[in-house]
């Protein structure tokens, strides 16, 4: 794989799983003050979510990308976004 997304260092999050086949659930890294990112494939994009506190209704941030080549800064941005999240 060019873009090997899954040896991005998550701390201070704790990754639950993590699948690197393309599919509907393919990471979910468990954050403190109670932060979920979580990524998938959805039928043409992938698409990460920024979940507080459970609500998955709304989630906090939703990013997508249609190419995997772009996951390594999209997962990294959301990644710093958490983080500044929990630092405020």
């Amino acid at each position: 794989m060019i873009n090997d997304w899954t040896r991005i260092d998550f701390s201070p999050g704790v990754v639950e799983w993590m699948e690197d086949s393309i599919q509907e659930d393919m990471l979910q890294v468990i954050f403190p003050n109670k932060y979920i990112l979580d990524m998938g494939w959805y039928n043409t994009l992938f698409k990460i979510f920024i979940i507080h506190d459970n609500d998955w209704v709304n989630p906090v941030y939703t990013y997508s990308v249609d190419k995997e080549d772009d996951l390594i800064e999209a997962l990294s941005d959301c990644k710093k976004r958490i983080i500044n999240l929990i630092m405020h």
